[in-house]
């Protein structure tokens, strides 16, 4: 019984440890590159109707890339390379450059393929945030009020020196 009590603790101390290292993962943006290709985006969170460049460094043979952009929710009237969502160049010197323009906020997916065989080639994940309005240049306020708590705290302290109080002032009564 006592090892058992002593190994869900450990478990449990393991999960509060580990569980926010699941978190912080969470956000991170997925990408995917298949042997001898590298891929490079020039900003993973471009501002809406802000152009970056993504190029794809392909290994030899494959002579044309196509690359698609899409994301769920978005219109492809607000994604643009060259005028459409899906751009074929080719690969010259061994790389593919294109300019891709979202105008949208969301979360797109640019996959590169080898138009000849179908392969996927490389795959990056693009975060668009939505524009910011106006403010006060002020900072936002993030925190919480912790009043309450201290004085729900307090409370209890108070409340149970008083019960120590009083139980050892009852046993002397008795004893």
């Amino acid at each position: 019984m006592k090892i058992s009590r002593i190994a869900f603790s450990a478990l449990a101390a393991g999960a509060l440890v580990l569980g926010p290292t699941a978190v912080a993962f969470a956000d991170t943006p997925v990408t995917y590159e298949a042997p001898g290709v590298t891929a490079t985006v020039s900003d993973v969170t471009p501002a809406p109707g802000a152009t970056f460049t993504f190029v794809i460094d392909v290994p030899a043979g494959v002579t044309q890339v196509t690359l698609t952009v899409s994301a769920p929710g978005v219109s492809s009237s607000n994604i643009a390379i060259a005028g459409s969502k899906s751009l074929t160049k080719a690969a010259a010197d061994g790389s593919a450059t294109f300019d891709v323009t979202l105008n949208a906020a969301g979360t797109f997916t640019l996959v590169a393929t080898d138009p000849a065989t179908g392969a996927v080639l490389a795959s990056q994940a693009i975060t668009v945030a939505a524009p910011t309005t106006g403010g006060t240049g002020n900072l936002a306020s993030t925190g919480s009020n912790e009043t309450p708590l201290i004085a729900g705290a307090a409370a209890l302290v108070v409340l149970g020196a008083g019960g120590v109080v009083l139980a050892r002032r009852r046993r002397a009564h008795q004893g």
